[in-house]
């Protein structure tokens, strides 16, 4: 009798057991997110680019989203405004999200309206600024929002970029590996600020 209420007390906790990991697995399951897999998603995205790491952290943390389903384009200009929007989601997004897409002004509770007050209450932009949030961002203009976000550190004794000699907010960027340029010599600031080079300064800084 004793033999078969032992039997009968190892299959229980066997059965327990394995109940309990089945619901540990079903629980895991529907709360993870899968993850998008840029290379095999996106044409434009190769396995060995500069950029492809940053690429899947952007997507996959909902930073920035592709311009068509197989297509992230990653040579696509950015405005001002989708420089500030990347940023303020970089940043935990404070405040709803309504959409991904949403970057309307006349609605308060949009991203864009949201993005704009973050930027502003912490020095990222002026109120001044934000009349030119359609406008297309340089390479500079995003370093210097970054650094605007960072209280603008001032880094001593470093030199930075042969066409961005004297500027504070390159000098901290390339200090802290946020950019390597376009060479070992140029960082290009005047040149538009792309998808690629934006989400790989933000997962850089990160």
């Amino acid at each position: 009798m004793k033999k078969i209420f032992s039997i009968i007390t190892i299959l229980l906790i066997a059965f327990l057991s394995v109940s309990c990991g089945n619901k540990a697995s079903e629980d895991e399951g529907a709360n993870a997110k899968p993850k998008i897999d840029v290379v095999a998603t996106y044409e434009d995205v190769a396995a060995d680019m500069w950029y492809t790491d940053a690429v899947s952290w952007g997507v996959n943390e909902g930073i920035m989203v592709a311009a068509k389903p197989n297509y992230f384009g990653v040579l696509t200009p950015l405005a001002k405004k989708d420089i500030i929007i990347s940023m303020w989601k970089a940043a935990g997004a404070p405040g709803q999200i309504v959409s991904a897409k949403t970057v309307s002004d006349s609605d308060p509770n949009s991203d864009f309206s949201k993005a704009m007050t973050w930027a502003i209450s912490n020095n990222v932009i002026t109120s001044e600024e934000l009349n030119s949030m359609t406008e297309s961002a340089t390479r500079l203009e995003a370093i210097e929002y970054m650094w605007n976000q960072n209280e603008k550190p001032v880094v001593q004794n470093y030199y930075s970029f042969d066409d961005t000699v004297g500027i504070d907010s390159v000098a901290w960027a390339k200090l802290n590996k946020i950019t390597y340029g376009v060479s070992p010599t140029l960082f290009a600031p005047a040149m538009n600020c792309t998808k690629s080079h934006m989400i790989t300064f933000l997962f850089r800084a990160k």
